[in-house]
Formats: C-alpha cells, sequence, structure tokens
C-alpha cells in the first residue's frame, strides 16, 4: 500500500494520512547525528554499537521507534514512486519496466492482455496498492498471493517488485512465503539493501523535505552505507518490526 499512515499516530498539523511528528533531542543531543540513533543523548547508537561490539535494537514506545517509523515511512513513500521504480531496474540491469496507473480493481480486468508491468491502483496523489502483470496473465498482487496483510500500507511496491523479477527468472524466491506477514517483511528490507539503495539515495533529501511538514526526519543526508546499517537495525530488532506489521493502517479499497 503506497500511502503513509501508521495507526495511533498523531500527525503535526492534525491531517491525516501521515506519521507522527514529533521532535526529539537524538543521537549527540544536538541533532547532528547520521541514521537512527538512541535516545541517550550523548552517544550515537552506531557509535556505541562499535565500541561495546553489540547489536542495537529498537524498543518499541520509544521516541527512537517513533522516528523509526517515520524512516520506514520515507523508505516506503520513495519505493512507489513511479520514477524511482525504473531507476531500480536500470541500476541493476532488470532491463526495462513499464507503471500504468488505474483508479479502481474494477479496471483491472480491462488492461490489454499485452501488457506487462506494474499496475498502481488508487489515486497517486492519496494512497492505493501495487500490483503486477505478465503478458497473457492476469494481475497479481502481494495481498491475494499471501505475501501481506491485506489492506495494509507497508511495502507493497516492493512486494510488486520482486514477484515480478521472480516469475521474469531475473531473481531467486529464496524467502517468500503465504501467510508468513514478519518473514516477508524481512524479504522486502533484504531486497531492498541488495537491489535499491542506489536509487533511494539519490532521492533521499528531497523526500525528506518535501515530507516535512507531515513526517519529521532529520537525517537528510544518509549515504548508502548509512541507509543499509539503519534497515539492517530495523531488521534485528524483531520486537519493534513485529509491533509495526500489526499496527499497520488498514485500508478498504473500491
Amino acid at each position: 500500500m503506497n500511502k503513509i499512515n501508521f495507526k495511533n499516530k498523531k500527525t503535526k498539523k492534525g491531517g491525516s494520512g501521515s506519521t507522527s511528528v514529533r521532535r526529539s533531542v537524538i543521537g549527540n543531543g544536538n541533532g547532528n547525528g547520521n541514521g537512527i540513533n538512541n535516545m541517550n543523548g550523548t552517544v550515537s547508537a552506531r557509535s556505541a554499537a562499535k565500541k561495546a561490539k553489540v547489536i542495537n535494537i529498537i524498543e518499541v514506545g520509544t521516541e527512537e521507534s517513533e522516528l523509526v517509523s517515520n524512516f520506514l515511512a520515507i523508505l516506503t513513500k520513495i519505493l512507489g514512486d513511479f520514477n524511482v521504480i525504473p531507476e531500480i531496474f536500470k541500476n541493476n540491469n532488470f532491463g526495462d519496466i513499464e507503471i500504468i496507473n488505474v483508479e479502481r480493481k474494477a479496471s483491472l480486468g480491462r488492461i490489454d492482455k499485452s501488457f506487462e508491468g506494474l499496475i498502481f491502483v488508487g489515486d497517486i496523489s492519496s494512497g492505493g496498492h501495487f500490483h503486477y502483470k505478465l503478458k497473457g496473465e492476469k494481475s497479481k498482487d502481494s495481498y491475494t498471493l499471501g505475501y501481506q496483510r491485506s489492506g495494509s500500507n507497508g511495502f507493497c511496491q516492493t512486494f510488486a517488485i520482486m514477484c515480478y523479477l521472480i516469475e521474469k527468472q531475473l531473481i531467486d524466491n529464496q524467502c517468500l512465503q503465504k501467510d508468513n506477514y514478519y518473514n516477508n517483511t524481512i524479504c522486502a528490507l533484504k531486497f531492498i539493501q541488495k537491489y535499491c539503495l542506489k536509487a533511494i539515495q539519490k532521492v533521499w533529501k528531497e523526500t525528506c523535505k518535501s515530507l516535512s511538514d507531515t513526517i519529521w526526519y532529520n537525517y537528510h543526508d544518509l549515504n548508502v552505507k548509512e541507509l543499509k546499517e539503519d534497515i539492517d537495525k530495523i531488521i534485528k530488532s524483531e520486537i519493534f518490526l513485529r509491533f509495526w506489521l500489526t499496527n499497520e493502517f488498514i485500508y478498504k479499497f473500491k
């Protein structure tokens, strides 16, 4: 689902469709750290982890967990960008990819049988869901395949890209399992790390700035290495990730 929204979150201006934007003193206490940091006010999580040689995890209900939810919202927003997806394909020599938009699910049956690519169902400006289609076949999506909880607003665009590439035999399916939402989210995050970070980093700064009225995230200059490290931390924070998955906003599509 390509819409920025998390359940039980307050927005900066009282609007809908955005995550918490509580401003926090983070990292080294002056807001100049990089990436996802512990809220100890003195030492960044990344530095502390290196010194202690331990894996830091994200604790649910902390200021850090709210910041990480914002990080994930920005990540999924970028991954659903019609300009970013072709860049991902180009960077990995996957070939060209066509993306079309239809407003309702009912329109899926009217798509030309020869079409092959990704389909965004919904309003681009407010939200929708990604499907994929091969030539001569019906469209498929992560909800009906059981890879993602129906109506949830996480990585539908990533699952659509992954499934398309798997069916085109451009990558192997080594992890996606029906109804195993936690496992599949880990698969999506690892796919992003392997194939998508260069394209994400290219637009990270401008996306953070463009969303600053609704999503506060103070780290606008992350490089590919830092993005990978921050996703690593999310992957290793099982309790947080399971909480995030069970608290995603659920949509009812027409």
